[in-house]
């Protein structure tokens, strides 16, 4: 499974199915998502920033959590700015749904 689309189930089975639609608890899954940065942002800075453009996080919002003088946890940040996007994501597909696609190949 790719990283991301991976990352979007782990969200959406990480909150139960009867809380979905009510106040929600996500500190555990963005503690999960900030040890992974944690690790990227030290590790592997460059494919940290191409799974940011990935996931097409406004690239104004990650300059802005990397080199703002007034942000003492980068890591918090970015996996909050991660968890929100993943979270539209979501919202979206529920929303609008997957076009159906027939034998050939064709959506419709």
């Amino acid at each position: 499974m790719e990283p991301l689309n991976e990352l979007e189930s782990w969200i959406t089975d990480l909150v139960p199915a009867e809380e979905k639609d009510s106040q929600r608890d996500y500190v555990p899954i963005l503690q999960a998502i900030a040890e992974r940065v944690n690790h990227l942002l030290h590790e592997e800075p460059e494919l940290l920033m191409s799974y940011l453009y990935r996931l097409d996080i406004d690239e104004k919002l990650v300059a802005k959590a990397l080199f703002n003088p007034g942000n003492e946890n980068v890591v918090d940040s970015l996996a909050s700015l991660i968890l929100d996007r993943q979270l539209r994501r979501i919202e979206t597909k529920k929303r609008y749904g997957k076009p159906e696609i027939d034998e050939e190949g064709w959506s419709w």
